[in-house]
């Protein structure tokens, strides 16, 4: 048993829920935990009784292992003497900050990425720590979700993700529009973190005729409401332009939905033609994104709105070919990389 101090966001959001999945896997391997919040926890509605528990401090002095799970500019607060430093490394596209890269060689012993997209990214940018690769951890109640299967009338698609141009929201929704103007019976869903960006983007670039078969989803929801709400949809749509891991396909997976997804960044690790539609890229694109200073001047790949619609046609038309064995695939290789047992053995053999 080892005390392990976490210094960590805890919000509802991507970098969030990773790091309580990781709490979890801690506590299940018996260490005892000291979490130390990056800033202060305001909403806990999203919350498990699980995920408040796991936020409890269970020890006091030195911790034996610390670890930092945000990006290097904001790795502080941990406490001194540790015998291993842990930094949690992800990146969205190639070529990370060199400012990152002196910090991560300087401040850790060793490195934890959560897809092996990552661990080639830092490696090949200068990062020379020992590292192993940990994929983020998807709950219980997406595994034991039941997707309903299509049997006619609307076809109902989810899309799950923060509310960032990187998330290509643009083209998502204008792909799903080419899809309804061709009179496929599609109605998108999104849960976002901005609902109201959300419905202005609908109101600004899809045709006023259209607009019903949209529905954004408001509130915080728990894991186990989230999970119902993937088991309500027939299919799972994912954009993106660029991901160090994905967690709403990874959860998407594990619940069963036939999923239609890029394969950018660590996507790349889990998801291909095996477990659902593939959205291919028509080439790259010099730009910055979302206006964060690590992603100034980047490659990206281009995902267009008609890829999108292809894709949003062909699960229409083909419903039951990803429904069936796809979506099993992509479940079972879920419960080998995500589940609870799978992530408690990749950390165990870390900390070994």
């Amino acid at each position: 048993m080892l005390k392990v101090e976490y210094a960590c966001f805890v919000n509802n959001t991507g970098f969030g829920h990773a790091a309580l999945g990781y709490l979890h896997v801690l506590r299940s391997c018996g260490h005892r935990v000291r979490v130390r919040s990056m800033h202060p926890i305001i909403n806990q509605s999203w919350m498990s009784h699980e995920d408040t528990q796991a936020l409890q401090h269970d020890f006091s002095g030195i911790a034996q292992v610390g670890i930092w799970h945000s990006i290097p500019p904001r790795w502080n607060g941990l406490s001194q003497g540790s015998e291993m430093t842990v930094g949690i490394c992800t990146f969205e596209c190639e070529n990370p900050p060199a400012d990152w890269i002196r910090t991560i060689n300087s401040k850790c012993s060793n490195i934890w990425y959560p897809s092996k997209f990552c661990k080639s990214v830092f490696e090949k940018a200068g990062v020379e720590k020992s590292s192993s690769v940990i994929y983020h951890m998807v709950g219980e109640p997406y595994f034991h979700a039941s997707p309903k299967g299509y049997d006619g009338g609307d076809f109902v698609i989810l899309s799950v993700g923060a509310w960032k141009t990187r998330k290509n929201w643009s083209s998502l929704i204008l792909g799903c529009s080419i899809a309804m103007s061709t009179g496929h019976p599609v109605r998108l869903v999104i849960k976002t973190d901005r609902p109201h960006a959300a419905r202005a983007e609908v109101v600004r670039i899809v045709p006023e005729s259209l607009r019903k078969h949209f529905m954004i989803v408001e509130g915080e929801l728990t894991e186990k409401s989230m999970a119902g709400l993937y088991s309500s949809c027939h299919a799972f749509l994912c954009a993106s332009r660029g991901e160090g891991f994905c967690l709403p396909v990874a959860q998407a997976m594990a619940a069963g939905v036939p999923i239609l997804s890029t394969q950018s960044g660590g996507i790349s690790d889990f998801f291909d033609d095996s477990c659902g539609l593939v959205i291919e890229p028509s080439g790259l694109e010099q730009v910055s994104m979302d206006g964060y200073p690590q992603f100034s001047s980047k490659y990206w790949p281009v995902i267009t709105s008609e890829s999108v619609g292809r894709a949003v046609v062909e699960a229409v038309e083909k419903y039951y070919d990803i429904a069936s064995q796809k979506a099993k695939n992509a479940k079972k290789r879920a419960e080998e990389m995500f589940s609870l047992p799978a992530v408690r053995k990749q950390m165990s053999e870390a900390l070994n």
